[in-house]
């Protein structure tokens, strides 16, 4: 599958922090944009996103890896820790 988060229809930012468990190598957590992230069955990604100041609507868009195709959208509300 392939996995993005948008923010009305365009990717932020976020920024890779572990893979299965695993942290990832400093040179590998560079902020990156939140688009066409794949995942295949088993994997587990974590990722550090910083939310829109506007609150604006967040979205996980996953979609069918061989044919691009449209699988599910869900809205996500991020509240900020101070």
């Amino acid at each position: 599958m392939i996995v993005s988060f948008l923010n009305l229809a365009r990717p932020v930012m976020w920024r890779p922090v572990a893979k299965d468990g695993a942290i990832l190598p400093a040179p590998q957590q560079k902020p990156r944009s939140a688009a066409n992230q794949i995942v295949a069955v088993g994997e587990t990604y974590d990722f550090e996103v910083t939310p829109p100041d506007d609150g604006s609507p967040l979205w996980l868009d996953v979609r069918i890896a061989a044919t691009g195709r449209w699988a599910r959208q869900v809205p996500f509300t991020v509240v900020k820790q101070e």
